[in-house]
């Protein structure tokens, strides 16, 4: 007979009014924290530590930047752990991804319930954060794109761990990206719909 293993449960934090405390629950519970705005993120970071440490790790790493949102990082991670990354494609240096919206959200650009996540020499999101901004000079990562960039570490430590056996002669192959056909521009993505609206976006169209 064959054995089904049970559904992941991921933690939660709860906020026991009686007990004036935060709870971290994954079906038992896990940790406690006093009453607090502090202690609440505290309850987050130990949820996300709890479900998964490399994901803790690099949040973490990604938290202690100069001028990084925290709120959003922590948001972010839960994104990865929750597997809303529906695809990704990392090519040196290039990143385009799709991250789930929420139950009844939506792109503001495409109308998809997904949103594009593009780094062509800056990161870009089609989310209504990242472009209902108030300053067009306020280009702060939104969670979606905190969401790459701890996907992009984690694909990185997993590739550390792997077997160099494979690799080309570094003294005679060319990087990944030069190629004798095609512009920088062709290579960049700059004739995508979705990329053309956000490169007017960063830098103004002429």
């Amino acid at each position: 007979m064959e054995t089904i293993a049970p559904p992941v449960v991921f933690c939660k934090v709860f906020f026991d009014r009686p007990a004036r405390q935060y709870i971290v629950r994954n079906g038992c519970e896990v940790a406690w924290f006093p009453m607090g705005q502090e202690n609440k993120v505290k309850a987050q970071w130990a949820a996300i530590e709890h479900d998964r440490p490399d994901v803790y790790a690099i949040a973490r790493e990604l938290a202690s930047e100069p001028g990084a949102d925290e709120s959003r990082v922590i948001r972010a991670a839960r994104l990865v752990i929750e597997g809303r990354v529906i695809e990704s494609n990392f090519d040196s240096g290039l990143v385009r991804a799709r991250v789930m919206a929420s139950k009844g959200d939506h792109s503001p650009v495409t109308g998809w319930p997904h949103y594009q996540v593009t780094h062509n020499l800056v990161w870009s999101c089609d989310c209504t954060d990242y472009h209902h901004r108030v300053e067009a000079s306020d280009r702060r990562p939104c969670q979606h794109i905190y969401t790459m960039m701890i996907t992009e570490r984690l694909m990185g430590h997993e590739s550390t761990q792997m077997s160099r056996s494979n690799e080309p002669d570094r003294s005679t192959a060319l990087p990944p990206h030069v190629c004798d056909q095609g512009s920088t521009e062709d290579w960049l993505g700059y004739d995508e719909p979705v990329n053309r609206f956000q490169f007017a976006h960063n830098y103004g169209s002429n």
